[in-house]
């Protein structure tokens, strides 16, 4: 132990980016422990680095595997730019992960309440390796009443919407 450590459980951090014994590796959060047919399932999160290695002990029984963390599809925001447009002008659709893409890529597909008023020129996109954010253009057609049109961002089982005013 070096000075100024302390004994016990450090707190767990965002993306577990620090270093010390054991590089302070974060300590799951189970929510769940399933026994069944002489098995038994841990489930929970782990907020980690993205590669390396983990060990879990029960007793005398030690079990080393490699971990490789995916982003969470769950976690990405969807924002328009601008939320107010004159009909018959683009819109950027914007979005952005919680993390960095995994190997492969994450797929976003686009679409909207109304593709005859706001259509994406694309109907998805992979957001790189790495990267967190995408984006697509969103082409409008004129309006003669202002009318709202919504926008969807769908990652695997997970849509985020946001609304889209059209004007005249």
């Amino acid at each position: 132990m070096s000075e100024g450590e302390t004994l016990g459980a450090t707190a767990n951090d965002a993306n577990d980016a620090d270093a010390g014994a054991n590089n302070l590796q974060n300590f799951p959060l189970l929510t769940s422990i399933i026994t069944a047919n002489s098995s038994t399932t841990f489930q929970g999160t782990l907020n980690s680095t993205r590669t390396g290695n983990i060990t879990a002990a029960l007793g005398s029984i030690v079990l080393t595997k490699p971990l490789s963390v995916q982003p969470s599809t769950t976690s990405h925001t969807l924002t328009l730019t601008p939320t107010t447009a004159r009909g018959g002008t683009s819109v950027t659709a914007n979005v952005v992960l919680r993390c960095a893409a995994s190997p492969g890529g994450v797929t976003v597909t686009f679409s909207t309440s109304n593709s005859a008023l706001a259509s994406p020129s694309t109907a998805s996109i992979v957001i790189p390796e790495g990267e967190t954010t995408g984006n697509v253009q969103l082409n409008t057609s004129p309006v003669t009443v202002a009318t709202f049109v919504s926008v969807r961002a769908l990652i695997g089982r997970t849509t985020k919407t946001a609304t889209l005013r059209l004007t005249p």
